[in-house]
Formats: structure tokens, C-alpha cells, sequence
């Protein structure tokens, strides 16, 4: 993921780029920024980006000028910062994905990249949306392992990464595909692709973790994972 940042204020610069691998951190993306602190010297650049973050007000080119007068730079996605929302019309009529209004914050800046990354392509129908700390956060959906509900908050376990969210354990299943999840428990929503042995009254996950199985639907859910053990056989033949 290619990212530029042109604005003339440094502060502004280390602000955004701090948030910007805050956010790619979460969802499992690496960033590659470069700022720019005149629109001249961005244009100048032969670098390409898939997201350009662009002050409205900057000395010698305004970040709107700027904009008018790209032309190798112009697959870039364009998100607008400004302090102010004067001119958010004129911003948007010159195809903006989003419009930022300093100090960001950390919600707003993860609306803009949700909507840049569904246009790239970054992220797709297999996208877990979550709610936390950082807004609406989209996760990988086969990155995840495991979720585990405890006390009203559910932590989805990815590769790397722990994610606390208050969305329900209900609203997290209407999510997920049962061809690829299991539902051991009333606690835990697991990825078949994460099970390394199915027992009989427990699964263990590929990082040995052990989850015991609801004594009630045990029939019913080997009878799951069998079909998705048939399901995974059959489309590589």
C-alpha cells in the first residue's frame, strides 16, 4: 500500500503518518508513506501511490490546484485535509474520496481508508467489520483463528494481532459463513481452517489452544466439520 502525504506542516505530517500505520497495523496492511511538503515537489515525483492524503491550503500550489493539475498522478485515490469544511464541495466535485478536517481523528481517518481500500480492492466481501477503538475497523476474515466472548466483549484473534470490540457475539456471527466457522461453544466462534485435531469433546487449534466442545451439539458439530473437510477436498481436485 503506497501512500503520500503532502502538506507543509511537519507536525501535520508526523500526526497522520503516526495514525496512518496505527490503522494499516490493524487490518494487516504495510504502508509505504512519502510526504511531500509543496504540491509542485508531488507532482514533481515519479513515484505512483494508490492513496494521496492532500492539505487544501499550502504555499506556491493549494492542495485543490494541486489536484487539478495531476496527470501521471491521477489513478491516486484523493483524500482532502483541511481546517475547515469551506471547501468540501469544490473538493468532492473533483472526485474525493473523503474530506478531513483537522485535528483528525482516528474514527474519521479510518472512514476515509475503509473507502479508499474498497475501491483499490484491498479489501473485499471477506471483511470482518468490527467496532473499535479506531471506528469501524474491517479484518481479513481467513486471518482470523479464533473469537473468544467474555463479559460482553469479544476479542477476534488474527494472525498477529488481538482486537477488542463490544459488537455481540450475534452480530459477529450474521458475518460469518458457517461453511468456514464453527461455534464450539456459547464463547468461542472458530475458523475450520485454524483446527489442527477434531475430538471428540474438544478441537485444538493450530497454536495447541484447546476448546471444549458444547456437549449438546457435539454430533452436530463434527457432522460441520466433516462437511467442511469434504468442502476443502473437493475444490483442489
Amino acid at each position: 500500500m503506497r501512500i503520500a502525504i503532502c502538506d507543509d506542516v511537519p507536525r501535520d505530517v508526523e500526526s497522520l503518518s503516526a495514525m496512518l500505520i496505527e490503522y494499516c497495523n490493524h487490518i494487516h496492511i504495510t504502508p509505504y508513506i512519502n510526504s511531500y511538503s509543496h504540491g509542485l515537489d508531488y507532482l514533481a515525483s515519479t513515484e505512483r501511490y494508490d492513496i494521496v492524503f492532500i492539505d487544501t491550503y499550502m504555499d506556491q500550489m493549494s492542495g485543490l490546484d494541486t489536484i487539478r493539475a495531476m496527470k501521471k498522478h491521477r489513478n491516486a485515490l484523493v483524500v482532502f485535509v483541511s481546517t475547515g469544511t469551506e471547501h468540501a464541495i469544490e473538493a468532492f466535485a473533483l472526485n474525493a474520496m473523503h474530506y478531513l478536517v483537522k485535528p483528525i481523528a482516528m474514527t474519521d481517518l479510518a472512514e476515509a481508508m475503509k473507502r479508499c481500500l474498497v475501491r483499490i480492492g484491498f479489501i473485499h466481501d471477506q471483511v470482518l467489520e468490527i467496532k473499535s477503538g479506531l471506528g469501524v475497523v474491517p479484518v481479513s476474515i481467513p486471518s482470523i483463528s479464533y473469537i473468544e466472548v467474555r463479559d460482553k466483549i469479544s476479542t477476534v484473534h488474527t494472525h498477529d494481532d488481538d482486537i477488542k470490540t463490544y459488537t455481540t457475539r450475534a452480530d459477529l456471527l450474521e458475518q460469518l459463513d458457517e461453511k468456514y466457522f464453527i461455534k464450539p461453544q456459547r464463547s468461542y466462534i472458530v475458523n475450520m481452517s485454524f483446527i489442527k485435531s477434531f475430538l471428540y469433546d474438544r478441537v485444538i487449534l493450530n497454536n495447541d489452544m484447546e476448546i471444549m466442545l458444547s456437549r449438546s451439539n457435539r454430533i452436530a458439530l463434527r457432522d460441520q466439520y466433516q462437511q467442511y473437510q469434504f468442502e476443502m477436498a473437493r475444490s483442489i481436485r
